[in-house]
């Protein structure tokens, strides 16, 4: 960093040493890159006029949290000496990064609670609903009743974490995000995954941001089976900013993936099941299926995702809830998923993994899953869900980390952002496979980034010939798309708007005898 922005950042409040240690703060080309693209030059500083919107789409740990900190103690620096004070907020999501964030500020800055706010994204939507009322006609429109200062004060700064939960415009977190984002001058969204599914989720962001450009519409981008270089080159030049781990200088240890192939067990009836589930998602008319065809095919994809993973999932049949009694059905008799990763975990223990990180979208799967290794193998775990408070979340990590158990069940919904397990895990089992590929990238990096120490390895489960095996075909076609509008060079992709649709066309019907990988 320039010398004179590196003077206003410590008068702005960055420390020169880590708090508590001797460690010098240093800040690498990368992360001063992204602080001179959302606070702009020493030469900007006259014309301050002009709203600076940035998607800093940093792998996870290249300084995503220390940049943003630092660019906020350059402005504090920058507008104390014109006599005013920088007024910033931070929204990040609810999880262990919560905590963190406040951690690292105090670690990093001498800012206390009075020079930033930082709040979740549950808390910035309930402003919203608090301070705005839905219009009871058919538009789904929201008037503005007593309002909210959450949103509408006037900011300097205003930084987005894990950015890409606000990529949906027509949520009400979406909503919260625009209105805040007009009232600040400055929007950084920070996120290692900016795009899952596509273009969509570009768009989703810049509208959060309150952008203007016509870019916040999709169709923008051309044919998404075919990127306008255009458009992916001007998102990119005018909103993106990217560095990778490489170019930060760090080298992670090795990171070994595989599929593991299992084979189904279903019953005739739950074959039918499966097939009558597949045409009805094959042959479903979107163009006019309106929301309720809509939620009938995903309820559809559902039953696919439940009979692959575990059949006992599918409780269609007589029962409304996975009760008590279908656990311990479960446990007595599971299915060939449960059988594999018991399997893989009695190998790895063999193999010297100390400590293995269990993941799965199914919470009551995990439940079963506890169960089973118990009974089967003796081992206790711990379970990290939805369901646990926010101090019970920091309990059970410190206790998977430093304590006896080895084996951490994880739920995707509660763990695939803002948990880091490092050190110590080596071995990750992924009984389910979810639509997008940034999610499975995200959940990896939960053992898999700066603090690893040795090489790790993920396994992944999947049925062959399934609902599974197509859904996991898309992942390189989205993961094709996301990089072209991350680099802005545009590639051909074959990005589905109806994703189930197309995922079904991909798959055969199950046959009554178990289809061998």
């Amino acid at each position: 960093m320039a010398p004179d922005l590196i003077a206003l950042a410590r008068s702005g409040g960055l420390r020169c040493h880590t708090r508590g240690t001797r460690a010098k703060i240093t800040l690498s080309s990368a992360q001063v890159g992204l602080i001179e693209r959302i606070v702009g030059k020493e030469e900007d500083a006259a014309d301050d006029s002009q709203r600076r919107l940035v998607i800093g789409a940093m792998e996870m740990g290249s300084g995503k949290t220390l940049a943003a900190l630092a660019a906020l103690c350059v402005l504090r620096g920058r507008l104390s000496s014109n006599g005013r004070r920088a007024r910033a907020l931070f929204v990040v999501p609810k999880s262990t990064l919560y905590d963190s964030w406040k951690r690292q500020m105090k670690a990093f800055t001498r800012l206390s609670s009075h020079s930033v706010e930082i709040i979740t994204y549950p808390a910035l939507q309930r402003a919203f609903t608090k301070g705005w009322t839905a219009n009871l006609d058919s538009s789904l429109s929201w008037a503005r009743g007593s309002g909210n200062p959450i949103l509408e004060t006037e900011r300097d700064l205003l930084v987005f974490d894990e950015s890409h939960v606000i990529r949906n415009p027509s949520t009400l977190l979406a909503r919260a995000s625009l209105i805040a984002s007009q009232n600040s001058k400055r929007v950084l969204c920070l996120t290692g995954t900016p795009v899952h599914n596509g273009p969509k989720d570009a768009s989703g962001q810049l509208r959060a941001m309150g952008s203007g450009s016509y870019l916040e519409d999709p169709a923008s981008f051309g044919d998404l089976s075919n990127l306008c270089p255009e458009a992916v080159h001007a998102f990119t030049s005018r909103f993106m900013y990217t560095t990778t781990l490489a170019e930060t200088g760090v080298k992670l240890p090795e990171k070994l993936s595989e599929v593991i192939w299992v084979s189904h067990d279903l019953s005739p009836a739950l074959v039918n099941q499966y097939n009558e589930s597949l045409r009805a998602v094959t042959n479903g008319k979107f163009e006019e299926c309106g929301e309720s065809g809509d939620r009938n095919v995903r309820h559809h994809m559902l039953v696919l995702r439940q009979l692959c993973v575990e059949p006992a999932l599918f409780h269609k049949h007589g029962r409304d809830t996975f009760d008590g009694a279908a656990r311990r059905a479960t446990v007595d008799s599971p299915g060939p998923k449960l059988c594999a990763a018991v399997d893989l975990i009695r190998r790895m223990t063999f193999e010297g993994h100390t400590k293995i990180v269990v993941v799965s979208e199914f919470v009551t799967l995990l439940d079963v899953f506890r169960e089973l290794v118990f009974k089967r193998l003796g081992e206790r775990s711990l379970a990290f869900d939805g369901r646990l408070s926010e101090s019970a979340r920091g309990r059970v990590v410190k206790r998977f980390l430093t304590g006896a158990d080895r084996l951490l069940c994880l739920s995707l919904g509660a763990g695939a952002y803002g948990l880091n397990l490092t050190p110590g895990p080596t071995a990750m089992i992924i009984l389910d496979v979810w639509f997008n590929p940034a999610v499975h990238r995200q959940v990896e990096a939960r053992i898999h980034r700066i603090g690893t120490t040795k090489p790790v390895k993920v396994y992944t489960l999947v049925t062959t010939h399934s609902v599974e095996e197509a859904i996991l075909k898309t992942h390189d076609r989205k993961q094709a798309c996301a990089t072209s509008l991350m680099s802005g060079e545009s590639d051909e992709t074959s990005i589905s708007p109806r994703e189930a649709h197309r995922i079904a066309q991909d798959c055969k019907p199950f046959s009554s005898a178990p289809q061998s990988a």
